[in-house]
Order: C-alpha cells, then sequence, then structure tokens
C-alpha cells in the first residue's frame, strides 16, 4: 500500500545565523555500501574538499549543506565488512572530518510520505531531488547546489585510480570564486542552469506527456538568491506537486523504481518545473560533458529541435576553442567525442572557461532549444508536472531572451 501523503520536514543541524553562502549536496549511505564501497569515498572526498573552499577568506562565512536521512546519519561505518579494512579505516576518517568540521550543516530529512521499510530510510531518488529545497529555504543567500562527486572528481583523487591534482582545493576554491563573480554581473534574481546541445539521459522525459527532452546538469545549478518564487513558496509547491504526481512508494519500494525516469528526479524538476517557471531570468551555462560541441547542425531523432535554429551550421564548442583546436565540421551521426576524464576536468578547471561558457549568445542558443521542448509541451496541453488545464501563457513565452539569434520566429511585442 501506499504511504499517506505528508510534508517533509528538515531538521538544519548547526546551520547558525551568520551564513553568507552555501553549497548543498546530497548524501546517503545504504547496506549495499557497506560491502562494495563504490561510491562513498567519491562523495565523501568531494563534500571535504568543499568544506576546505569554506576555509578560504572569499568564502567566509559560506556551509556546506548536506541533505541527509536518520539512516545515513546513525550508520556511517561498514557494519559486518571485514574483507577491507583500509578502505573502511578510511571511510571513517573521512566521515569523522565531515561531521566534526564547523561548516558541515546536516539536512536531516523526515518525509513519511516517502519512507522505506525502514522509516528512517529515505527514497534516494527523493533525497537527491529534497536539495531543490534550498533554493526556498534560503531564498535570499546564494545558493550553489554542486553534488558531492563534483565536476572533477578525478582530480580530487576520489575516483579509484585517479591520482589527485595536488593544488585540487585551491583550484576549486578559485573556480567557486570566479563564477560567483560571473554570476555577479548577470541581472539580478538569475537562475543559473548547465546544459549542452547534446546532453541527454534516460531521465530526461517529461512524464506528464511522454516527451523527450534535452537535460540539464543539476550538479552545476546556482543562484544569488531574490526570486519571488522561492521566497513566496510557490515553486516549492510546484516541485512537491511534479513529485506526487510521478512517484509513490509502494510496500516500501518505489513504484518507478525500474524505470529509466527513477534516479534523475533533481533534474526532471529543474528542467520541467523551476526554469519553465523562471525561463526570463535563467541563465544557461554552456558544460561541455557529456560530450565534446561542435557537430554539425543536423535535425536527427535526438536533436529535433535544429530546425528551429536561425541559420545555424555547427554547434560552439567553448571547450575546443580552450583546447586551441579549429571548429572543423563533424557529422553528428558518426562521431561522439568525449575525452578521458584528467583532460576533460583539467579543461573545465581553466577559469576561462567560465566566463566563455556564460556567453550571451550561448545563453541564447540554449533557450531557444529549451524554447522549442517547452512549446511542444505545451502544445500537448501538460507542462510543470500539471496533469490538465495548463495554460499555454507560461513565463517563457514572455521571456526578454527569447529573442536571441539562434531563435527561427520571435515573439510579438504587446
Amino acid at each position: 500500500m501506499s504511504a499517506p501523503t505528508s510534508d517533509p520536514k528538515i531538521e538544519y543541524r548547526n546551520l547558525g545565523k551568520d551564513f553568507t553562502g552555501l553549497f548543498v549536496t546530497t548524501y546517503y549511505f545504504r547496506n549495499a555500501d557497506c560491502d562494495t564501497c563504490i561510491d562513498l569515498p567519491l562523495y565523501q572526498t568531494g563534500i571535504i574538499h568543499y568544506l576546505e573552499v569554506t576555509e578560504r577568506p572569499e568564502f567566509k562565512g559560506w556551509k556546506v549543506l548536506i541533505y541527509i536521512d536518520a539512516y545515513s546519519l546513525q550508520n556511517p561505518i561498514f557494519n559486518g565488512n571485514t574483507q577491507n579494512n583500509a578502505l573502511r579505516a578510511k571511510h571513517n576518517s573521512d566521515w569523522k572530518k565531515i561531521t566534526e568540521h564547523p561548516n558541515t550543516v546536516f539536512c536531516v530529512l523526515t518525509w513519511p510520505e516517502y519512507a522505506l521499510k525502514d522509516a528512517t530510510k529515505i527514497d534516494d531518488a527523493i533525497l537527491r531531488a529534497i536539495r531543490m529545497k534550498a533554493f526556498c529555504d534560503f531564498p535570499d543567500t546564494p545558493v550553489f547546489l554542486r553534488d558531492g562527486d563534483t565536476l572533477f572528481p578525478n582530480l580530487m583523487g576520489s575516483k579509484k585510480d585517479a591520482t589527485p591534482l595536488h593544488n585540487i582545493t585551491e583550484r576549486l576554491a578559485i573556480w567557486e570564486k570566479t563564477f560567483w563573480d560571473e554570476m555577479k554581473k548577470l541581472p539580478p534574481q538569475t537562475f543559473q542552469v548547465a546544459s549542452q546541445p547534446n546532453y541527454r539521459a534516460g531521465w530526461h522525459v517529461n512524464l506528464a506527456t511522454g516527451i523527450k527532452t534535452n537535460g540539464c546538469y543539476a550538479a552545476l545549478t546556482s543562484t544569488l538568491g531574490g526570486i519571488p518564487q522561492f521566497k513566496d513558496g510557490s515553486l516549492w509547491k510546484k516541485c512537491l506537486e511534479y513529485l506526487r504526481a510521478n512517484t509513490k512508494i509502494v510496500n516500501g519500494v518505489a513504484n518507478d523504481m525500474n524505470k529509466p525516469t527513477y534516479i534523475g528526479k533533481d533534474e526532471q524538476l529543474i528542467i520541467y518545473v523551476i526554469v519553465p517557471t523562471l525561463f526570463p531570468t535563467v541563465r544557461f551555462y554552456y558544460l561541455e560533458y557529456a560530450q565534446v560541441e561542435g557537430v554539425t547542425v543536423e535535425v536527427t531523432a535526438d536533436t529535433p529541435f535544429a530546425a528551429a535554429l536561425k541559420d545555424m551550421k555547427q554547434y560552439p564548442s567553448p571547450y575546443k576553442e580552450s583546447l586551441g583546436e579549429a571548429l572543423t565540421p563533424v557529422p553528428p551521426s558518426t562521431f561522439k567525442r568525449k575525452d578521458d576524464n584528467e583532460k576533460t576536468e583539467l579543461t573545465h578547471l581553466n577559469t576561462e572557461m567560465i566566463r566563455k561558457c556564460f556567453s550571451g549568445d550561448l545563453n541564447d542558443l540554449m533557450k531557444a532549444i529549451f524554447k522549442y521542448y517547452y512549446d511542444k509541451i505545451s502544445a500537448a496541453g501538460q507542462t510543470g508536472g500539471r496533469r490538465r488545464g495548463v495554460s499555454r501563457r507560461t513565463s517563457y513565452r514572455r521571456g526578454r531572451r527569447t529573442r536571441g539569434k539562434y531563435c527561427r520566429s520571435r515573439p510579438k511585442r504587446k
């Protein structure tokens, strides 16, 4: 049977009152982790590096918010695993650093509606999605959503056999400070998301319509605050509506556990609820992470939006530009380039990339792509988690930036 409807309750431990900014992530510990230890070092290492970033003068007053369930908070040890004492010792040492750091804020979630058979455990996908509540609970504070494994896991040495960059914490702090400074140059109330023309995954599906779209990287989502729809709670209500419309816990298990759309609910909330609501003030960061761009613009099953791009022959590639490579035509149907992890991460760690990826022209391109999908979803009569009767006069149709150079049709002036 399904759990009764309930409201999520979050206890923010060690938050205090004098914080000036927040890095936000999720962490959960499960029984299987005791045996495999696949992901734990990855997430713990990333969290520790971000805690070290908050120790630097330029991030004085910043905290690291870790959304977590009671089970994970109470059981961060390898119960019964005696096969790898070295891994267990590292795990316990890392966990001790996290729990004892003065800038750690555990955000302990209690939510009977999405609790599993053990009531202290919250569904994994819901735990990841609940990070979005930070934007609503701290609407006047810079909130930088980051995954625990971060954009630079190999440079941090958190991936197996990876050699950490000797000054990675310093480089990460410089990267985040440059990113923050670029955010300050944008209009007030900007909501930053990250995407690229060729980022698609199995969970990038508008569940109300079945329409597949491009995705956004939840690992790089930010705001400096001041967004009214977060402050008045209206956006969080839409997020709740979306989650409840698509996921229920039945007999202690998520009803969509075996579907490809199960795991990506954090990105679904960004793509299908938050971005269409805030579209005029959304700023896209052009992140070539799933693959290197620069491929020829062609209408394919994966890129139907290409027909709506005005006079564009080739997708831009700040990544190639940063490496000094020529932008030679590459057919997308025959080639997908993904450099080795260390090269990819080092290229993105270059702070000059941040300025390039915040380009207004690249923002216009991504807005044209997402507008194509939102128009398609609206034409189906449904968007943002609303099942029926959704008005097509949504905010993204009135946004100033939809008049960018890559839009084939422009909205009429009123």
